[in-house]
């Protein structure tokens, strides 16, 4: 793992154009990248450094989590994906959100509330203030980008 800071710049923004960028230049293997203090405070930089897991979704593979206040939000492109949930760092929240356009089939397995061939989208539905199964591992297959975001437990 390696520790990045910028002293005068303070937007994921910013660090994309100086790492992400720098993972294809540089030719690094990059496996996730961990954003901290992500949600601090002021909605409209939550929503700049949601904005920010679009603008890069063709810029890396991996993963961008964006962690703060005992949250955790990551982008999830069109596909399938397993989630382990059973860390025992997970609080007991998580939801689905189409944040830049409507999902118009979205099925999910492992959560409380599961969808099934699902639309989601703002104006409409969108799947918030769920919670687990007993499973331990959530599926979610999606056909449009859709933001996962789930409570962590303070360490």
């Amino acid at each position: 793992m390696t520790d990045h800071y910028i002293d005068d710049e303070l937007s994921l923004h910013t660090c994309n154009d100086h790492y992400i960028d720098d993972e294809f230049s540089l030719h690094t293997q990059v496996d996730y990248f961990v954003v901290l203090g992500a949600f601090g405070g002021r909605l409209d930089h939550i929503f700049s450094n949601i904005n920010t897991l679009y603008e890069v979704q063709d810029q890396t593979t991996a993963p961008i989590l964006l962690f703060g206040e005992g949250s955790l939000a990551t982008l999830l492109l069109e596909g399938d994906y397993r989630l382990h949930v059973d860390t025992g760092l997970e609080s007991e929240w998580c939801g689905l959100i189409p944040v830049s356009e409507p999902c118009t089939n979205v099925t999910t397995t492992g959560l409380k509330w599961n969808l099934e061939g699902q639309r989601l989208q703002f104006g409409s539905i969108i799947s918030t203030s769920n919670t687990y199964d007993e499973t331990g591992v959530v599926t979610i297959t999606t056909d449009k980008p859709l933001l996962w975001t789930m409570g962590v437990k303070s360490l």
